[in-house]
């Protein structure tokens, strides 16, 4: 996508993530694995990099990549396992 979707929408991706990551704790993922989900993020063609958003969710990226409940809307995301290994 070019551009983020309707700010409508937006509130409501934003809502139902953070909604989910407050019932589960507030869990955040591994430095690593923060600094991989940002890693495809910046080379994905939805990221807007002048506003630090995904143009598929409209999410900012910095805070969505550290929460462990939240996933890549192009499924670009993956865990990685307790003993780091892919």
């Amino acid at each position: 996508a070019d551009s983020p979707p309707p700010l409508k929408d937006q509130l409501i991706n934003f809502a139902r993530s953070f909604t989910g990551w407050i019932k589960e704790g507030a869990p955040v993922v591994t430095p690593k694995e923060y600094m991989d989900r940002l890693t495809r993020c910046h080379v994905c063609p939805s990221y807007n990099k002048n506003k630090d958003r995904c143009n598929e969710c409209g999410c900012t990226m910095v805070m969505k990549a550290k929460m462990k409940t939240s996933s890549c809307p192009l499924n670009k995301w993956y865990e990685i396992p307790e003993d780091g290994k892919k």
